[in-house]
């Protein structure tokens, strides 16, 4: 949905009054519309969900600390989402490569996930002619084997969390444009930037308080001082990559139709610091 289709939408259900305060907390995204794709007929170096990852010498089928295969999730190549990106905090060059735990064990509430690598983010701002598609591992199961989807990318609008709507609009106008975006948004989201579609609680104040060495699992750890010190940085966090479960021979299927999501802090993704990143698995 672009800002016009919003603003129609909004007046065609009487709420256009809304717009005034919505506005400044509209977010774009970059929406990454699949189709399962022949990766034969893929260039590459091109962007897509699932199939075979197209690797430089430099980057190997990635593993975690116990040996353990991961999963190839995506490759995306900036160079097709540069223009789309409205921020402009996304390099205008090179690939990020995707992968997570084959068992879809980890789920991005402790450090000690990300040390083991079980969920990982690469990239490689080289020669493009250099890649080879990597076949498949033979010890990798057939269940982490993912179809390949082709992307075709394009500039969408998003408005805030449902907590934000309720908190400054009356509750009858918050559901009723809670709803509205719900029914548009349907079926999978594949995306970049913008506001991710949570199935549970946002995701940034988690973000920013595991990686500042904060243990999530302690209900009361999200009430103490240094927590409340720590949530005036969650505006700093960005979506890197939304992948909802997919469709496909081999489907993508997080924990019975949920989403993974990538983070990363806006300063290290002008910094190219991917390494800074942070996962996170939500489901119904």
């Amino acid at each position: 949905m672009n800002q016009k289709e919003l603003e129609k939408l909004l007046k065609k259900n009487k709420l256009e009054h809304l717009l005034e305060k919505l506005g400044p907390e509209l977010r774009h995204s970059i929406r990454l519309e699949t189709e399962e794709y022949n990766e034969k007929e893929l260039k590459l170096g091109q962007s897509k969900i699932g199939g075979k990852p197209d690797l430089p010498e430099s980057i190997s089928w990635q593993k975690d600390s116990d040996g353990n295969l991961l999963a190839f999730i995506a490759q995306i190549n900036l160079a097709e989402v540069t223009d789309l990106d409205a921020e402009k905090i996304l390099p205008k060059t090179g690939i990020l490569y995707f992968f997570y735990d084959a068992l879809q064990e980890a789920c991005g509430y402790e450090m000690s996930e990300k040390e083991a690598n079980k969920f990982s983010v690469l990239y490689f701002d080289g020669d493009l002619n250099t890649l080879k598609r990597t076949n498949y591992p033979k010890d990798l199961g057939k269940e982490a084997r993912f179809s390949v989807n082709k992307i075709t990318a394009k500039q969408e609008i998003n408005i805030p969390y449902s907590d934000f709507l309720f908190e400054v609009f009356d509750e009858d106008e918050a559901e009723k444009l809670d709803e509205l975006i719900s029914d548009v948004d349907d079926g999978s989201i594949h995306k970049m930037l913008g506001y991710s579609n949570n199935l549970q609680n946002p995701m940034e104040i988690e973000c920013e308080l595991i990686t500042n060495g904060v243990d999530i699992n302690d209900p009361e750890a999200f009430e103490t001082p240094k927590a409340k010190e720590l949530a005036k940085n969650t505006v700093d966090w960005r979506l890197l990559l939304q992948v909802d479960s997919t469709d496909g021979e081999v489907q993508m299927d997080w924990a019975g139709g949920g989403r993974i999501y990538f983070w990363i802090k806006k300063e290290d993704l002008l910094n190219k610091n991917f390494d800074k990143f942070w996962f996170s698995l939500q489901c119904y």
